[in-house]
């Protein structure tokens, strides 16, 4: 697999700490965590758009034919076979579901083109493809994500989770209708409220004419150039719900576990400090006046008193 100078150089860093632990006998769980994550990090890039943009048949040009001579990808697939699919480099073809049970059932590549799954039932698919192409982007994992405005709930859901895990974007359009829906705007209104990188492709290249395709061109980078670069949210779902999620994140992802860790400390510490406001105003009046300082005549007379009996 091909790697990036920073890959290396961070790759030479937790070596070097790595052997001055060996060296004064120093052991680091967190360390040996980093160096098994940084060996199997990959740039997760999320290709989104409408319904029907072409997002998969994109993906197909790129994977081409599988070894069965057929596409990987289904592209006549309805709103309900949906299924967010994980593609990366793999020394050899691996084809597995994740459930939403948490169980995973590996399948072969006959099986998987002769079915579609529903999006009840599967979180997502994993493709693993010995692929000439993504060899060259070993590194990066692209995600085919199902489309804008399909009309289910469970669609939107799985973008947005996505959003915690993602380092890029691909917004694809038609070049027959280049039009960038309110929901796609407030989507990269998002994204670049957390300065995520984009690309923004138009499919469909070849059923226009040039002067269609440079019109198209024209058309979306001027619509993008007008999205505002820190306002808006996209409405999909409850507020607390979208925290929620974003507070939790990927189950077993140590970076969302610190977040609820720091969460959970800033909580306790609110309603510590709450509690003790409270505590302080229900304290009577009489008991303030006492534990006030008294004056030196009082304090005179207290002393000039004789001791109790």
């Amino acid at each position: 697999m091909k790697h990036t100078p920073i890959y290396e150089n961070c790759r030479l860093d937790l070596e070097a700490v790595r052997s001055l632990e060996e060296k004064y006998g120093i052991a680091d769980d967190d360390l040996r965590r980093a160096a098994a994550t940084l060996d199997e990090f990959h740039v997760v890039t999320p290709v989104v758009g409408k319904f029907s943009a072409g997002k998969s048949s994109l993906l197909n040009a790129l994977l081409g034919k599988s070894r069965l001579g057929k596409d990987y990808l289904h592209t006549q697939i309805t709103p309900e076979t949906a299924v967010p699919t994980e593609i990366r480099y793999g020394s050899e073809e691996r084809i597995i579901l994740h459930r939403k049970d948490g169980t995973q059932e590996e399948i072969t590549l006959e099986a998987f083109t002769a079915e579609e799954y529903r999006s009840e039932s599967l979180h997502s698919i994993e493709l693993s493809l010995p692929s000439d192409a993504l060899r060259d982007i070993a590194a990066v994992k692209i995600v085919d994500m199902p489309g804008f405005d399909s009309g289910i709930e469970m669609h939107n859901r799985a973008i947005d989770d996505y959003l915690p895990k993602s380092h890029a974007y691909i917004i694809t359009f038609e070049a027959s209708e280049p039009l960038i829906a309110d929901s796609i705007v407030r989507f990269l209104q998002e994204l670049k409220l957390h300065e995520m990188p984009v690309r923004l492709v138009l499919t469909k290249a070849d059923k226009v004419t040039a002067e269609q395709l440079a019109a198209a061109k024209a058309q979306i980078r001027k619509r993008r150039s007008e999205v505002p670069r820190h306002s808006g949210r996209r409405p999909r779902h409850d507020d607390s719900e979208r925290q929620e999620r974003r507070r939790h994140g990927t189950p077993g992802d140590p970076a969302r576990d610190r977040i609820r860790e720091r969460d959970d400390l800033r909580a306790h510490d609110a309603h510590a400090h709450q509690e003790g406001s409270r505590t302080h105003r229900s304290v009577p009046r009489r008991l303030h006046q006492e534990s006030r300082p008294r004056s030196r005549r009082a304090c005179r007379r207290r002393r000039s008193l004789p001791p109790p009996a």
